[in-house]
């Protein structure tokens, strides 16, 4: 799926120019062994929208990783047009992972919602503030490239 294939909301994650919108994310739901819902906060260098759906990369010790690899299954939520999008993931840990401390999955859109308001726009749902915007930057580069490949 190329940029311009993607819907609006997620070309916001296509990787294509992160040191312009360093700021954005997203957040996954995803289940615990309880059942109770757990939230983690993504950053554009941590979600890859993509041919046939998206990569996501984890910390691998992560709660969210664990109800991932149990589970298979998230939910994406993320801002764009005024408007908060759902979209129910199907997700899959990649097969031979050579990056430590990182759990990548890969996966598609099950299905999408389009949440809106009729009295209120959505401007933003996280902003992130990077402390090290040079650092940072280039570790999501390296991680979007290793998304990149399945």
């Amino acid at each position: 799926m190329e940029s311009e294939c993607l819907p609006e909301w997620l070309k916001q994650f296509d990787g294509s120019d992160i040191s312009r919108t360093p700021y954005r994310a997203a957040v996954l739901a995803s289940v615990d062994d309880e059942g109770w819902p757990h939230l983690a906060y993504l950053s554009a260098g941590e979600i890859l929208a993509q041919a046939g759906g998206l990569s996501i990369a984890l910390w691998l010790k992560s709660g969210t990783a664990k109800n991932i690899a149990r589970d298979g299954r998230a939910v994406l939520h993320a801002a764009c047009q005024n408007v908060v999008w759902e979209a129910r993931l199907a997700l899959k840990p990649r097969p031979g992972q050579d990056e430590p401390g990182l759990a990548i999955f890969d996966g598609t859109i099950v299905e999408t919602r389009r949440n809106a308001a009729p009295y209120a726009n959505v401007l933003d749902m996280i902003l992130f503030q990077l402390h090290d915007p040079a650092a940072t930057l280039s570790r999501w580069e390296a991680q979007l490239q290793r998304l990149r490949h399945v």
